[in-house]
């Protein structure tokens, strides 16, 4: 039986691979000052959605903007989170929309990222 649906993927999609995490304050060990680091929760396979050109235009002058869509596996864990980042390719992205889609089994979650400099607590 085929699935049909927007957010149904296939499991070969989920190619791409991830580190999810939250941010941890630790001290610098030459000023003892506290400096936010990334610290990993999970790693994930994930699915990269494209956006239309409609989809961009809409989202132009938002926060949205600039952002990436991906697709994970639902997690119940990762979606009672506060704050949120993930690590892709050593870059760090904020996850600035969760999308929980936990109707079925095999639900998945969309996740929007915007690229950041900082982790913010």
């Amino acid at each position: 039986m085929a699935r049909s649906g927007k957010l149904y993927r296939q499991t070969y999609q989920f190619r791409h691979v991830g580190e999810f995490g939250v941010s941890k304050s630790v001290s610098d060990p030459n000023t003892g000052a506290n400096i936010p680091k990334f610290q990993a929760v999970k790693r994930l396979h994930f699915a990269r959605k494209k956006q239309t050109l409609s989809e961009k235009a809409q989202v132009a002058g938002t926060e949205y903007a600039d952002s990436i869509v991906i697709t994970i596996r639902h997690n119940k864990a990762l979606a009672e989170m506060k704050s949120l980042f993930a690590k892709i390719n050593g870059d760090v992205y904020e996850v600035i929309n969760y999308s929980v889609d936990d109707d079925s089994y095999d639900s998945v979650d969309l996740l929007t990222l915007k690229h950041t400099e900082k982790i913010a607590g």
